[in-house]
This record gives C-alpha cells, sequence and structure tokens, in this order.
C-alpha cells in the first residue's frame, strides 16, 4: 500500500499550495524534492496558474492523473487585488507597461466600480490575454505576442461565466510601496535565463522556465514610478466563484479599458477548486527561500529540471499510463 501524505484527499490527489513565481512544472519538482519517496510516481497537474499567481494548485499522481480534465472543470474560486492606474501587455505585473494615463480620481474609479460590478457577473465571451496558452494556427498566444505579430491574428474568445464577484475592500499604496511589491512579486521568479534559439525551434516552445522578460519589465516600472505625478495608487480586493477557463487578468484589464485609466490584476490567490480548499493544501518553498538557480555564479547549463524537461517527462509518463488502462481495458473485454 502507498505511504499516505496529509495534503492528500484520497491517494493520488495532492493539494499544494503554490507560491508566487513558480510555475506549475517547477511545483511538481519542488514536491518531489520534498517527498523524495514520491519519485517513482508519475506526477501531473489539473490547472494552471500564472507565475504571478499563487494558492491551490492540484496535483495528480498514479492513476489519477486519467482525472485531469474532470478537475479542470471544476468552478474555482479567487480573492485578487486590482491595481488601478497601470496596464501591461500581460495584464498584471509581470508584464511592459504601456505608459503614462489620465488617472481619474479615487472617488471616482471607486464609484464607477461600484456602480458596474453586477455588469462583470454572468455568462459572456471572453478574449484570451495576448499571454496565454490559448493557440491559433498551432501556435500559442504568447508566442505571437513576443514576436509582435498579434495583429496578424484573430486573439480568440473563450465562453466563461463569473458566478459571484464581491468587492471586499479598498486600500492605498504609495509609490514606494507599489516599487517594493512589484520587485519583490518578480524577484521571485530567481535570474532571468533565455532559451537557446535552436531549442526554441526544435522545441517549439517560446522561454524557458526563466524567460519572463523580467529585467526589461523592471526597469520599466522603476522608470515609470520615477515619473507617475501620483504618489498614491487604488487597489481593490474582490472575492470571485467563477466558471473554468475564466481569465481574472482579463476581467482586472476589462475594469481598466472601461475606466480609461488602465488596470491590472496586482495579486490572484485561488482558494477553492470545487469542494477542495486551500485550507487543506500543503504549504511550499517560496523562490526567495528555494534559489537554486545559479552554482559558483554560473547559471546551471543542465537540462535536468527545467520546465521543458519536467514537460516532456510528464508527456511522456501520460501517454505512457494512458496506453497501460487501454490495453488493460481492452484484455478485460475479451
Amino acid at each position: 500500500m502507498m505511504e499516505e501524505h496529509p495534503t492528500e484527499t484520497e491517494e493520488g490527489l495532492i493539494l499544494v499550495n503554490k507560491p508566487i513565481g513558480v510555475t506549475p512544472f517547477q511545483l511538481i519538482q519542488q514536491y518531489l524534492q520534498k517527498h523524495p519517496e514520491c519519485k517513482e510516481r508519475k506526477i501531473s497537474f489539473a490547472g494552471r496558474l500564472d507565475p504571478m499567481a499563487h494558492g491551490l494548485m492540484i496535483l495528480l499522481a498514479g492513476d489519477h492523473v486519467l482525472r485531469q480534465k474532470e478537475l479542470e472543470l471544476k468552478t474555482k474560486e479567487y480573492h485578487f487585488q486590482v491595481l488601478l492606474g497601470f496596464s501591461t501587455d500581460t495584464y498584471d505585473v509581470l508584464g511592459l507597461l504601456d505608459g503614462q494615463r489620465q488617472r481619474p480620481s479615487h472617488d471616482e474609479m471607486k464609484k464607477y466600480i461600484r456602480e458596474n460590478l453586477l455588469s462583470y457577473v454572468g455568462r459572456y465571451d471572453q478574449p484570451y490575454p495576448p499571454y496565454s496558452a490559448a493557440r491559433v494556427d498551432g501556435r500559442a498566444l504568447h508566442e505571437w505576442a513576443k514576436e509582435g505579430k498579434l495583429s496578424e491574428i484573430q486573439i480568440p474568445s473563450v465562453s466563461v461565466e463569473v458566478f459571484e464577484l464581491e468587492l471586499l475592500e479598498e486600500t492605498i499604496i504609495t509609490t514606494d510601496q507599489l516599487w517594493t511589491q512589484v520587485k519583490d512579486k518578480i524577484d521571485r521568479l530567481g535570474p532571468e535565463r533565455s532559451t537557446p534559439q535552436k531549442k526554441k525551434r526544435k522545441r517549439g516552445l517560446g522561454a524557458s522556465a526563466n524567460d519572463f522578460r523580467q529585467t526589461q519589465i523592471l526597469q520599466l516600472w522603476s522608470e515609470e514610478l520615477e515619473r507617475v505625478d501620483v504618489k498614491e495608487h487604488l487597489v481593490l480586493h474582490f472575492k470571485a466563484r467563477v466558471s473554468p477557463g475564466t481569465f481574472i487578468r482579463s476581467i482586472a484589464n476589462r475594469m481598466g479599458k472601461e475606466l480609461a485609466c488602465g488596470a491590472l490584476a496586482f495579486d490572484i490567490y485561488r482558494t477553492k477548486v470545487g469542494d477542495l480548499s486551500i485550507s487543506d493544501a500543503e504549504e511550499m518553498e517560496t523562490r526567495e527561500t528555494n534559489r537554486s538557480e545559479r552554482i559558483d555564479g554560473g547559471p546551471l547549463e543542465s537540462r535536468e529540471g527545467t520546465e521543458e524537461a519536467i514537460e516532456e517527462q510528464a508527456r511522456d509518463k501520460r501517454t505512457k499510463m494512458i496506453w497501460f488502462f487501454w490495453l488493460v481495458s481492452a484484455h478485460l473485454d475479451h
């Protein structure tokens, strides 16, 4: 019998609290490092979280990898923050700022959101964010975006439903506080490290686990916050229950467009997937305390443990599992 773990709601269904700055593939690696007794288990995940998002993620072990689609179709609950007055090409802090805007007063922005909150509730078509994994002509949207070719394609939409959206709190942060928080979030990714062009072409990948343009992004944030004439910034705190496939980043971006001042998702925290709760999840290390990006001052060159390597291993394992269960099923049918 397999050893039980405190974060498993049932054998093979593992709940973990993903930190900011960690990709889902890195999260699996962290879990296996923390639980070496599980290294022989086949582990995948159900439902992604962006690098800047944190909260509940479901890891699947053994034959539970076949439940991936079932679990991805569960409703999600989020607590999230929207920073008004700024916008980026990713709709969160990990993006290139698009310059200064006219900013209404804080009272005007709060009044508009309160009066129009219900317009964000219900079923509607939501365009995918340019930096997402949705595919057009066989390529991920984020690849089109990074190459500056979004004008050559039509960005698809997805039908979503926002069941509940509640404004919980309104807070003000200073420019210094904003810079500290933005830098802390982005620094958790670790040092920027690009994938060689040859590997990009061979594998069809646009970036490695640590190629998020963070150097350029931090420079633009620094320059923008030096220029900005307002020294206090409005952050709205929300709670939402949404259908699978809903992008919280896109809700924030829509608010900014309608206010004509820009807005972005400043913090996204997933608290529930269906009936599964963050309160039952295992805490994982943040990148702040688990930075093994460099050895003797040089970048790690080994491909082992990179996002692309882990993705390839996970894909191979899923394929083997599917074939195994197909063969068993075929044998039983006969």
